[in-house]
């Protein structure tokens, strides 16, 4: 479940699924007012839906605050886009959390065909190459593999812009 406190934080501490980027995405718009300057989302999900973490990248593409990403455990596949995603210069990373750049994998539920597939992958390598200026098929590559990176490899791929300060 993604939680929303007191502080305009979203939090989500679980896999992305449709149902977790519908409440990401209802939480960001409510929290997308005149005033605010700044959403920040706290993420920690080692894999999701590629279809549900597309939507959430659509829903951040739209809401007019800046959205900060924290990585504070794991960023797997689709939400390691989510991370990326971030306004630029506030995208961070905690200093024992990874970054997977892993292969997609389908979706138990609905019915996804082999095309569908190669689609929505190259999607994802496309919208990470504009988040990173890194090449498509490196990402395609670093997917393939199941690049796992550190939080400086991450810093240094474009995936995140800063380790978070712990002093």
């Amino acid at each position: 479940m993604a939680v929303q406190c007191p502080e305009r934080l979203i939090f989500m501490g679980q896999d992305l699924d449709e149902m977790i980027a519908d409440e990401v995405t209802a939480y960001l718009y409510l929290l997308d007012t005149e005033e605010a300057t700044e959403i920040p989302f706290l993420l920690d999900c080692s894999r999701g839906s590629l279809e549900a973490g597309l939507a959430l990248y659509e829903a951040m593409q739209r809401v007019h605050a800046d959205i900060t990403t924290f990585c504070v455990g794991d960023a797997s596949a689709v939400t390691a886009l989510v991370l990326s995603s971030g306004a630029r210069g506030k995208r961070y990373i905690h200093p024992t959390a990874r970054v997977c750049l892993a292969p997609f994998v389908t979706p138990v539920s609905g019915a996804i065909v082999p095309a569908e597939v190669t689609l929505l992958t190259d999607s994802l390598a496309h919208l990470l190459s504009a988040n990173t200026g890194r090449p498509k098929a490196q990402i395609q590559a670093d997917m393939k593999m199941g690049r796992t990176l550190t939080p400086d490899e991450s810093v240094a791929y474009g995936l995140a812009d800063h380790i978070m300060d712990m002093s």
